[in-house]
């Protein structure tokens, strides 16, 4: 008897073995790249799945040429970075968050006020030791901002257990992963994210996708078609004590290399001189003995070529440009200003030349300056087009001559903006979403922060026009990473391939789209909040033109068709 009920037991095992070993649903369908089974290529899970291959398809079709400059500007911090995480005792693949947040551009700012290769908003930045003053700004330090952010992901590991979800949360925050979690109730990612969920937003839900795309291509030499990408050379300095002021320009003099030089290898500093306290100064490799005997031979009065003048209501460039006795152009130069119409803020500090001195411009913005003509929209304010087009409300007014904050909806106003990078460089996701999608996907053109330390004005103006949310030209690019472009080739570092080469992948099936039924006192604003789209896309949609002429019972598109996983 007791042989019997052995018998049955162990055959009841074998078959709940062979019954889990069929792939699951969805989320859990996924397939491991080529060489990943022999844990060589990399040092977190890394699955694909249709969401990361979507990701693939657009690296390689709409954004080839933006993602290759990224891969560019990635050889000369990957290295380095990498041995950052190891010291913190991270999975050293985590570098490649830096690709996604910001390109690995130093400059990257976003509409939140995120900021650095790594993206931090002020108060996270503050929060793990990057200070944020008017005379530097920690995020923008790589190595600085790297331990912080080794630090940020340690902690985010240790409250989730999980990569992705760990990921997410650098992206999202710590309470909205927990949210999630606790109406889903599990704790696996696909699942959180999965189509037509509404855990998290759609920047969340493809943050981790994103990620492992971008990975899998810049590790995999000459896969997907960036075998051509001339690398920049590995960020190398060495760091030399400095007590006090320092003009850049003079730091520049004192090694023999240009101005550019000694500035690239600080981007932390808001102004061309150094804090007034004792600071670690960034020197080309090999120059530090010339440095420190021409430092310690150079009289206090001659390590600054510039003043800090504090703009006080009323200045102006001409009236700073007879009160100190320099050239105008000069005043313009260093504080990269608009040569045809140089704006000054109140509060803010600018740098002044001393008179006879001949420095080079703090930053190329001069040259590189834009107009805008923007038509005002419904739902706009005075200060929601200066966060748009990351200029003050003050620049705004003096510009177009208003006296008020008021705007009316059809004016045209003119909004000079400059940035020393180009703004396709800066495309990366913004900490806080915007209101312009399509297919989950945001971009948002980021502009470099201002290097005098001038800060937006963020305050909404009491007397303007109720919202609703506007595309605004030269501010927002659309990725649609749904639609599948044509595999090509890529390279960065030296690893085994990921993806059999003669591997077949089924097509994927598309499926019903998200659809909703107005009810009685919807309107688009309430239907775009409550399910985390955006006006603008619902109008695309649906063919809507008319906004106010929603029916109860109208059967409204809020989502275009995606795609099931491919069967591997």
């Amino acid at each position: 008897m007791v042989a019997k009920r052995l018998f049955f037991l162990m055959m009841g095992v074998a078959f709940i073995t062979l019954g889990c070993s069929h792939s699951g649903p969805f989320t859990k369908r996924t397939s491991k790249a080529r060489g990943m089974e022999q844990g060589r290529a990399f040092d977190i899970p890394v699955v694909t799945n249709d969401r990361v291959n979507a990701w693939i398809d657009y690296f390689q079709g709409t954004s080839r040429d933006r993602f290759g400059r990224y891969l560019q500007r990635s050889g000369r911090y990957v290295e380095w970075m990498r041995q950052v995480l190891k010291e913190e005792g991270l999975p050293q693949d985590l570098v490649y968050l830096a690709l996604i947040e910001s390109g690995f551009s130093n400059h990257a700012y976003s509409r939140a006020k995120a900021a650095g290769t790594w993206q931090f908003i002020p108060s996270t930045g503050r929060h793990y030791g990057l200070d944020q003053n008017s005379w530097l700004d920690e995020r923008r330090d790589p190595e600085k901002a790297t331990r912080a952010a080794a630090q940020y992901l340690k902690k985010l590991y240790g409250d989730f257990g999980d990569w992705y979800l760990a990921m997410a949360a650098y992206n999202a925050g710590e309470g909205r992963i927990a949210g999630a979690i606790r109406k889903c109730g599990c704790r696996d990612f696909w699942k959180l994210t999965a189509p037509g969920t509404r855990y998290l937003k759609p920047e969340t839900k493809d943050y981790v996708p994103k990620f492992l795309a971008a990975a899998i291509i810049a590790k995999n030499p000459a896969r997907y078609g960036f075998s051509d990408v001339a690398y920049q050379e590995l960020l190398a300095y060495e760091a030399v004590a400095v007590d006090g002021h320092l003009d850049l320009n003079v730091a520049a003099e004192l090694v023999g290399v240009d101005f550019a030089t000694i500035k690239g290898l600080n981007p932390e500093l808001n102004r061309m001189v150094t804090p007034p306290r004792q600071y670690s100064l960034k020197i080309p490799p090999g120059t530090k003995e010339k440095f420190e005997l021409a430092y310690a031979d150079l009289p206090p009065e001659k390590r600054v070529n510039t003043i800090t003048h504090r703009v006080r209501r009323g200045d102006t460039v001409i009236k700073l440009s007879r009160r100190y006795g320099v050239p105008k152009a000069d005043i313009i130069a260093a504080n990269g200003l608009n040569p045809k119409r140089p704006l000054l803020k109140t509060g803010a500090y600018i740098t002044v030349p001393k008179a006879g001195v001949v420095i080079a411009s703090n930053s190329a913005v001069a040259s590189e300056q834009t107009t805008h003509v923007y038509k005002v929209r419904r739902g706009d304010s005075l200060s929601k087009v200066a966060r748009r087009f990351g200029v003050s409300q003050s620049q705004i007014k003096a510009q177009n001559h208003l006296r008020k904050n008021t705007i009316r909806i059809g004016q045209r106003l003119k909004i000079t903006t400059g940035s020393s990078l180009k703004g396709e460089d800066l495309l990366a996701y913004n900490k806080k979403p915007g209101k312009v999608r399509q297919n989950g996907v945001e971009w948002l053109i980021r502009r470099e922060q201002k290097t005098n330390g001038d800060a937006v004005e963020a305050t909404d103006a009491a007397n303007e026009v109720t919202a609703e949310p506007v595309m605004i030209e030269n501010e927002v690019k659309e990725a649609a990473a749904g639609a599948p472009q044509k595999l090509e080739e890529t390279d960065l570092m030296p690893v085994a391939e990921q993806v059999a080469e003669n591997e077949e992948v089924t097509p994927p099936k598309p499926v019903a789209s998200v659809t909703y039924r107005v009810k009685k006192g919807d309107n688009l604003a309430k239907i775009a909040k409550r399910h985390g789209v955006s006006i603008a896309s619902l109008k695309h949609l649906n063919n809507i033109k008319n906004v106010r002429r929603l029916k109860v019972g109208q059967k409204l598109i809020l989502e275009e068709p995606q795609h099931t996983a491919n069967p591997f």
